[in-house]
């Protein structure tokens, strides 16, 4: 293994505090791992296997710059935690989407920041009694009002210090201590996430709270990439070096290909 390739497995392990990787790793998997394990994990088998075949492909925990408007759609392909970040993945995953507003919470917040419905009349609340009434809780939180009051004002909070300081990517700050116990700790320390089909469409797959309120706000956001599919991938090796107005017009500004072009 190679330096270059040892550094690329360390700053994963770092980041999501593996303590150690298994000696029969990739070959075999421990049978008790916790959903941050596995994502790491997974994670660095995606950049093993990848980097030897692909001269274009990043780091799995290389963000990219997008707008709000880049996102075409809802896309709940993978699970993060068993797929990790950097997958090359052939198929027609791509195609099963789901309209973006579609989805409560990223139109309850659009109801709320860009309509400008009080919260109570928002399907982001309605979305919250209806998980309580499911689950009698929401957010580990196990008084309704009090569960709806915490998350509003968090959320309201966000948007002001989105409004006034733009969007700051995870991987720029300290990763927080998570219980170990939270099934979603990967999650809170990355970007929205995102995967990327075979024409280069971008769907949202997790971050959508912050892809919601970066929408309100028109302001651009960092995001990780869950996955790409192998024909876009191939695209990035083909343009590899080649400056904007050598390849198709439509592909010149994607966000993918900036670190490509010259």
């Amino acid at each position: 293994m190679s330096h270059a390739t040892s550094h690329g497995i360390n700053k994963i392990t770092a980041r999501f505090e593996l303590p150690e990787i298994p000696a029969s790793f990739p070959e075999t998997f421990p049978n008790t791992l916790t959903r941050d394990e596995k994502f790491a994990l997974s994670t660095i088998e995606n950049y093993l296997v990848n980097i030897e075949q692909y001269s274009t492909y990043p780091h799995p925990l290389t963000t990219i710059t997008i707008s709000p408007d880049d996102v075409d759609a809802l896309g709940l392909h993978f699970k993060t935690y068993e797929v990790g970040l950097g997958e090359i993945k052939d198929g027609h995953w791509y195609t099963t989407t789901t309209p973006l507003d579609d989805h409560r919470i990223i139109y309850g917040l659009k109801q709320r920041f860009e309509y400008g419905y009080p919260w109570e009349e928002t399907v982001y609340v309605d979305r919250a009694y209806d998980i309580f009434e499911q689950e009698g809780q929401f957010r580990e939180i196990y008084k309704i009002d009090e569960a709806i009051e915490s998350r509003t004002t968090y959320l309201d909070e966000l948007y002001e210090t989105l409004k006034n300081d733009g969007y700051k990517s995870r991987l720029e700050i300290p990763p927080r201590k998570q219980p170990k116990k939270d099934k979603s700790r990967h999650t809170k320390r990355l970007d929205p996430v995102i995967s990327i089909g075979k024409n280069g469409e971008i769907h949202l797959s997790e971050g959508k709270h912050r892809f919601a309120l970066c929408r309100a706000l028109d302001i651009d956001f960092t995001v990780n990439v869950i996955c790409r599919h192998t024909n876009w991938q191939e695209k990035r090796e083909r343009v590899n070096g080649m400056s904007p107005i050598e390849i198709d017009p439509r592909d010149a500004d994607h966000p993918d290909l900036q670190d490509v072009l010259i």
